[in-house]
């Protein structure tokens, strides 16, 4: 069912992402994931959509003086060996993103292989063939054991208090995601 979902809410996709990142990166910062145990880690955020917004002006919120927004926390138990199994299952060496080929023929072939291989492990060729990019689904679906106590913890915190509607709690959830400092990963890659 959730993949249903997410198929049908690409923002999510990409939120759900980030989400998934930020939760691990407090482990993996400070060097935790190299043995396996479990950290419990204490989130709060303000919900920026329940803020008492006055006017829009464009894409400006004008907020009433003295309003406050809605403040949420939960906890979670994030396991360092289910950090280290999603590091070791994703992305591809370097090395495969050097092709050897003797015709246009071969490398078209070479690079249909990579494009299959380099997909079991999250990572999608563009059709220009020197560019990759994170598969967002593939990073939800193979992450989605991993969060679903997280996400049932968020759900659980804005329903006490006192979200009911779809639209609250995803609000909910994308004002998690929107609070999270996201850093873009020191090694990074483009092949010219």
């Amino acid at each position: 069912m959730l993949n249903e979902q997410l198929k049908l809410q690409p923002k999510l996709v990409a939120m759900l992402h980030n989400l998934i990142i930020s939760l691990w990166s407090p482990i993996l910062l400070t060097g935790i994931a190299s043995s396996a145990s479990i950290e419990r880690i204490h989130f709060e955020w303000s919900d920026i959509n329940t803020r008492e917004v006055v006017e829009w002006d464009g894409d400006i919120a004008q907020v009433r003086q003295g309003a406050s927004m809605q403040d949420l926390s939960f906890l979670a138990n994030i396991d360092s060996g289910d950090i280290d199994f999603a590091i070791e299952r994703f992305g591809i060496p370097k090395s495969w993103t050097s092709i050897s080929y003797t015709d246009a023929e071969d490398l078209k072939k070479k690079q249909q292989d990579l494009k299959i291989r380099a997909s079991k492990y999250g990572i999608k060729m563009l059709d220009k063939k020197n560019r990759y990019v994170v598969d967002y689904a593939w990073v939800v679906k193979e992450s989605e054991s991993d969060i679903r106590g997280v996400a049932k913890s968020i759900r659980s915190s804005a329903r006490k208090e006192g979200y009911r509607s779809r639209r609250e709690l995803i609000g909910a959830f994308s004002s998690l995601v929107q609070s999270l400092d996201y850093r873009i990963p020191a090694d990074y890659r483009h092949n010219d």
